[in-house]
């Protein structure tokens, strides 16, 4: 669409290990690819077009745990890389640590 200010792409790949009936560990790697629209981020010139083009890469394990049939929880802990090609000075390197509860009703 091209009205969208920001367009993101995840690919993933996970895998799961039951060690229990109800609790699985998780190894991760994904791959993000942001693309920004000229309304949106830095200001845009039409001679150097420096739109958000940004390329991530995450590595991470966690832990999902059933709690109920209709209720899990599921914790990550995620290396991140992210550049934005087009901006080379914005560039960060970090982890990210998530918690997730989920009840079907």
């Amino acid at each position: 669409n091209k009205k969208s200010f920001v367009k993101t792409y995840f690919h993933e790949f996970d895998l799961y290990y039951h060690i229990l009936d109800d609790v699985a560990l998780i190894g991760y790697f994904g791959k993000e690819v942001i693309k920004g629209s000229k309304d949106v981020g830095y200001e845009y010139n039409i001679f150097d077009a420096n739109l958000i083009e940004g390329v991530g890469t995450a590595f991470g394990t966690g832990i999902d745990i059933s709690i109920t049939p209709k209720s899990n929880l599921y914790l990550r802990y995620k290396n991140v890389d992210y550049l934005d090609k087009n901006h080379e000075n914005y560039f960060y390197s970090g982890y990210e640590l998530s918690a997730e509860f989920k009840v079907i009703f």
